[in-house]
């Protein structure tokens, strides 16, 4: 009996839909589920298995709510089973289908058949393609800190190494056995050090300046989608950057 109602209010849905829209696109008649039955069928160029996407009229502005895809077709209907969703979305009844292929067919440039849907559609894709939302660099400030404490360190090992060369000309000059051990011992320590600056010296510009032209800049949001099928959310898109 409860099939029987909802077999006549989807033909009554069908002829509804069928008088008052000529459009190339169609709308949600039943929800049952993660099934959706639509007006679309082969007489208005629908075929099995294609996927169509599902939009929400909001104040005039179609919302985009997820995709469907056709498992059984009719002459004027057919039902779907929904492919993904919009995050916090929910396929209702009226909400408008429009063919994957007849946004696909705009976007490259051929006639929309004066579909109004359609038109706003490509209207919506090509002003969220053309927006740029404003980048901030992110602060190098750890690859400048480590650059310019090199550069110290060199500048220290060199003063070290003027200090032992300075030394080793008063060892030389000593003429005492305890001045010389003194100034001797002085040189070796000042030798070792200038060896151990030098070395971190390196170690800091070469580290620095490989901070330094990493590319760190900013990566775009992650969208995230949902399925019924799975019942939970995944990553539609992921972008990764150092």
């Amino acid at each position: 009996m409860i099939k029987q109602f909802l077999v006549v209010i989807l033909l009554f849905f069908i002829l509804f839909f069928s008088c008052v829209s000529v459009a190339e696109h169609g709308y949600v008649l039943l929800v049952e589920g993660s099934r959706i039955y639509v007006d679309v069928g082969t007489d208005s160029g629908a075929g099995f298995d294609e996927t169509y996407r599902v939009y929400e009229d909001i104040n005039g502005k179609l919302d985009y709510v997820g995709n469907v895809k056709i498992v059984q077709l009719f002459a004027q209907g057919a039902v779907a089973e929904v492919v993904d969703l919009q995050l916090g979305k929910q396929i209702e009844v009226a909400h408008k289908v429009v063919a994957l292929k007849d946004i696909v067919a705009l976007r490259d440039g051929e006639e929309a058949n004066s579909d109004n849907v359609l038109m706003q559609i490509a209207s919506e894709e090509n002003l969220a393609e053309s927006y740029k939302p404003p980048v901030r660099r992110r602060s190098k400030a750890l690859a400048w800190l480590t650059f310019s404490t090199g550069v110290s360190l060199g500048i220290t090992a060199a003063y070290s190494r003027q200090r032992a060369n300075s030394a080793y000309d008063l060892y030389r000059l000593s003429r005492t056995e305890a001045g010389k051990r003194l100034f001797e011992n002085r040189t070796k320590r000042l030798d070792r050090n200038s060896k151990i600056l030098v070395g971190a010296s390196i170690a800091g510009v070469a580290l620095g300046s490989i901070l330094l032209f990493i590319n760190n800049d900013p990566v775009d949001d992650i969208p995230i989608a949902y399925s019924d099928l799975d019942s939970a959310p995944y990553f539609s898109i992921l972008q990764m950057s150092w």
